[in-house]
């Protein structure tokens, strides 16, 4: 009884793997931007830490956090 189990469960798991997902964006086109992340743990104890990005090739610095 515990192989069929067994047996059932890894072939739904294999099912699910072979099933084509609609919703996933194939063939979307991401664009990729060459950057930086520039990360700044600010003071200790004062929560004052900073996240920016900055592509070099525009020179756009975008302060994310």
């Amino acid at each position: 009884m515990k192989n069929i189990l067994i047996i059932i469960t890894f072939t739904i798991m294999v099912g699910y793997q072979l099933i084509d997902d609609p919703v996933s964006p194939k063939d979307e086109i991401i664009p990729i931007a060459k950057g930086i992340y520039i990360v700044n743990e600010g003071n200790y104890g004062k929560g004052n830490s900073s996240l920016s990005y900055y592509i070099p090739d525009s020179l756009i610095h975008l302060n994310l956090v």
